[in-house]
Formats: C-alpha cells, sequence, structure tokens
C-alpha cells in the first residue's frame, strides 16, 4: 500500500491505496475504505465505480494543481510530500505568499459576480460563480483583501488558469 496526503479545499486529506487488479484499487481516505473500478478515461473524464456506484469525473491540471468536479461539487487537490513539510510550511505562511490574482479552477462561464472593484472582502467571502458541466463551482476570498480588478463579466466563457479577479491584501 503507498501513502500519500493531499491538501483538499485548504484541509489535509490522508489517502491510502493499494492495486488490487486490472484497473482496480483498494484506497482508505480519511478512514474510510473504498473500491475503485476505472471503467473509461477520455482525457479530462473518467467514469468510475465507487463502492459499486458509477460516477462520472472532470478533472483538470493546472501546475501542481488538480480540480476534480464530481456530483455536483468541484476539489482542489494539491499533492503534499509529507504530512511534517506541509505543517511546517503552514507556520512559514506569510503575506508575502499572498496570491493576488484568483485563477479560473476550470474552463466554465461566469455566471454570477458578487464584489465590485473596490470592495473590501473577508477570508471564504464568496466573489463569483463558474459554471461548468451544468455545476456551479463558488470562487472565495482566500484572505481579508480588497477587490482590485474584475477581469470578466457575467456571462463571459473562461478557461482553465483564466485570471478573474486581482486583489491587494487589506492593511490591518
Amino acid at each position: 500500500m503507498k501513502e500519500f496526503y493531499y491538501e483538499v479545499n485548504q484541509e489535509i486529506t490522508k489517502v491510502t491505496i493499494q492495486k488490487i487488479g486490472n484497473h482496480v484499487w483498494k484506497a482508505i481516505v480519511n478512514e474510510r475504505e473504498l473500491t475503485i473500478h476505472l471503467d473509461d478515461r477520455q482525457s479530462t473524464r473518467l467514469d468510475v465505480r465507487i463502492n459499486g456506484r458509477g460516477y462520472h469525473c472532470h478533472i483538470d491540471t493546472q501546475g501542481n494543481d488538480r480540480f476534480i468536479s464530481w456530483k455536483g461539487s468541484t476539489y482542489a487537490l494539491r499533492r503534499v510530500d509529507s504530512l511534517a513539510s506541509h505543517v511546517q510550511n503552514l507556520d512559514n505562511v506569510k503575506e508575502k505568499d499572498f496570491e493576488p490574482e484568483i485563477r479560473s479552477p476550470m474552463p466554465g462561464k461566469v455566471v454570477k459576480i458578487h464584489v465590485q472593484e473596490g470592495d473590501i472582502v473577508v477570508a471564504k467571502q464568496p466573489l463569483l460563480i463558474l459554471e461548468a458541466m451544468k455545476m456551479e463551482y463558488v470562487i472565495t476570498a482566500p484572505k481579508d483583501c480588497i477587490i482590485q480588478k474584475i477581469l470578466f463579466h457575467e456571462n463571459d466563457q473562461v478557461d482553465l488558469g483564466n485570471t478573474l479577479i486581482t486583489l491587494t491584501l487589506k492593511n490591518e
């Protein structure tokens, strides 16, 4: 069995996985055991069965990040080399690590913009909603900050990785 740690939507998730057959794996995710069958893979789309139930997933890759759309939600995943190094990195995070751009995690359509340029927002406040494959994905503020520039309008199509909004940190 191989053990991995993933940062999933800013939370650490432990994944243990073992191949048990052709296109079949046993996985333990946060102490929950799953049997995963890969039925079909076409580019960024996966058809899988988890514990006998079929799902369609869409996966996009941006650098070290993976964005998985599944069951009406989109999850941002980043593999963490070790839990200890991740905790140490979290302890060392400073304002200089702030990312001033909100990028699109997937291709889709901007369906709603909740903010305006110059607005002061708080961490996790919804900024806009993207729609992809009939699913809505809420983009939220990473920290308390100020909306500097909004680069798209409602009903605009965006590509994976497009800068949607630029931000500046709110001074304490």
